[in-house]
This record gives structure tokens, C-alpha cells and sequence, in this order.
């Protein structure tokens, strides 16, 4: 036998808030040996909270989505709710006008996709698309304050990567009938901030943007904590409040997800994970 060490993605879940939390005293979720948990969103239903993930499995080499619903720091009657013959992440899951949506990363099929919830958890329905042909990533949907209707997402074109920069586009509808970029699209151009990191939450009646730190050669080294300072179709500024290296538990090298609501945070790790081979 021998043993190798690889990249090993865990989900940790707490209450509170995660800008003034203590993150060393928290303990991920133990996933199978044979495949890993990261890209987490957390869902209120029914009374209870739910945490959708992004469920990897080496020997497939892909991800499907998954569920759990919360019990304490834990996650319980876990079960599979989407696969496709390709790569499924980002699991996006929210309310809207009553009904409760979905909008996966599907780069791997070259489109956006969004789904809408047929029967709680496992039942979706594809509801729209739009980017035909086109690598699209880790997508938010966000409406502001005056109910307009905005797409965050991350695209690759041939002289980028996934993670390097960031789209804003206004949309009527999740039908998405009518799409309008913003007019300094890409808005963010830099690996260390423009890839979304989980979707926009608001705290103390601020709007933040968690993203990706990709730096020394590691993706997902860290997460930025960014203030969205101004947002319409012709200006979009946000500022840094917040970096977070990991550096609380041994043998992690990274986190590259956020996702905050008003009682509870969860957000992934990645460390260093030792595998036998014969």
C-alpha cells in the first residue's frame, strides 16, 4: 500500500454570524471517504434549515447536487437532489415571488441554467437558460432595494480563466427574456477578487459580495468579504472589508465559499487529505 495526500473540500455550518465569529473552535462535517462536500447554501423550509451542496465524487470525477437538513452543527437525512451526466456545483437555491428556484453551475454543458422546485427537495424542473455556448460560473441573483433584477456571475472567455472575472447583468425576469449587460462588463478583471465566493447578503443594512482569494498557485485560497458600495448599469463599486486566509486548523490550505442568513453561516475548507492506494 501507499498513501498520497490531495484536496479535500468540508462543510462547516454555525450559528451566527461569520464577520464576528471565532472559526478555529468550529468542526467540519465528516463527508464519505469517496467524495467531497463544498459550495454550501443554506435554505429555510417549512421551519426548518437545509443546506444544499456541491457533492464531488472522485472516481466519477463529478459533481451532482445534494441536501441536508440541520440538526445542530450537523447535516442528517442527506440525500441526492440533482444529477446530470455533467459536472454539477453552486448549488443556488432561493425564493422568489413565493416559488423557489434554483440556479446551478452548469459550466460544463456551456449554458445557464435555472430550474424551479417541482417538489421539495429533490424535484426540479428546468425553468430557463440563457449564455448558449457559453462557460458561466458560480451565478447570483440578487434584487435590490428597488426591485430590479441583477445577474453576478463569472464567465470564461478565451483570453481568461473561470476565475478571473466578473459579469453584471440586469434581467427582467428569471425567465430571462431580456438580458442587459452592464456597460463596463467585465466589472472586476483579477483572480484575487472577482470570482463569487457563495451569494449577496446584507448585515447592519450593508450589501456584501463574498468572492474567491486565488493566489499562490492555490484555488480557493481564501475568501474576500467585499461592501457593495454602488450598483446600476453604468457604475459598479465595491470595497474589501474583510480577508480571510485560513489559518485555524491544521493542514488547511483554503475556503472558497459564504453563504450567511440572519441565524446561520456555513462556508467550506479545504485541507490536505491522506488516501490509501494498493
Amino acid at each position: 500500500f501507499f498513501s498520497f495526500r490531495y484536496k479535500h473540500w468540508a462543510i462547516i455550518i454555525s450559528k451566527g454570524n461569520f464577520l464576528n465569529s471565532v472559526l478555529h473552535r468550529l468542526d467540519p462535517i465528516i463527508s464519505p471517504s469517496n467524495e467531497y462536500w463544498a459550495d454550501p447554501f443554506i435554505l429555510s423550509y417549512n421551519d426548518d434549515e437545509y443546506v444544499f451542496f456541491e457533492n464531488y465524487e472522485y472516481d466519477k470525477k463529478k459533481g451532482k447536487l445534494s441536501c441536508g437538513k440541520i440538526q445542530g452543527n450537523k447535516l442528517v437525512q442527506v440525500k441526492d437532489v440533482l444529477e446530470k451526466p455533467y459536472h454539477l456545483s453552486y448549488p443556488n437555491v432561493f425564493f422568489h415571488n413565493n416559488e423557489l428556484f434554483m440556479i446551478p453551475e452548469t459550466h460544463k454543458n456551456k449554458r445557464l441554467e435555472i430550474y424551479k422546485c417541482s417538489s421539495f427537495p429533490d424535484k426540479w424542473d428546468l425553468y430557463s437558460t440563457a449564455f448558449e455556448g457559453e462557460r458561466v460560473a458560480d451565478c447570483n441573483f440578487y434584487e435590490d432595494e428597488n426591485n430590479s433584477k441583477w445577474l453576478f456571475l463569472n464567465k470564461h472567455e478565451p483570453q481568461s480563466v473561470l476565475h478571473s472575472d466578473l459579469y453584471i447583468y440586469k434581467i427582467d425576469s428569471l425567465k430571462l427574456n431580456k438580458i442587459t449587460p452592464h456597460n463596463d462588463n467585465p466589472v472586476i478583471i483579477n483572480t484575487d477578487i472577482a470570482r463569487n465566493a457563495g451569494p449577496l447578503f446584507q448585515y447592519n443594512s450593508k450589501i456584501y459580495r463574498p468572492s474567491q482569494i486565488n493566489v499562490d498557485g492555490i484555488y480557493g485560497r481564501g475568501l474576500n468579504i467585499n461592501e457593495v458600495v454602488k450598483l446600476n448599469l453604468d457604475e459598479y463599486k465595491e470595497t474589501t472589508i474583510q480577508k480571510c486566509i485560513p489559518q485555524f486548523r491544521k493542514n488547511v490550505i483554503g475556503m472558497h465559499h459564504l453563504h450567511q442568513t440572519n441565524n446561520y453561516f456555513v462556508f467550506d475548507i479545504c485541507y490536505n487529505r491522506r488516501r490509501k492506494h494498493d
